[in-house]
């Protein structure tokens, strides 16, 4: 299983901007593990326009980072 913590946020020019929801799931509630492709789309509060890179987190112990993701 795998789930989506409510407390993953974008991190831009230190300001963090926390999930609000994900398109057919529930915040942090269990999803199964199922064989294929998974597509997910999380939805943040809007970011600055001239944003050209972010970091996105998990914010719990031994959560998951992506680092440096370009966005234009």
């Amino acid at each position: 299983w795998y789930r989506i913590d409510p407390n993953t946020y974008i991190e831009y020019s230190g300001q963090k901007y926390f999930i609000k929801n994900v398109d057919n799931y529930t915040l942090g509630q269990k999803i199964r593990k199922e064989c294929g492709v998974r597509y997910l789309r999380l939805h943040f509060p809007s970011i600055p326009n001239n944003a050209k890179y972010i970091n996105v987190k998990e914010n719990v112990k031994n959560g998951w980072e992506w680092n440096g993701v370009t966005i234009r």
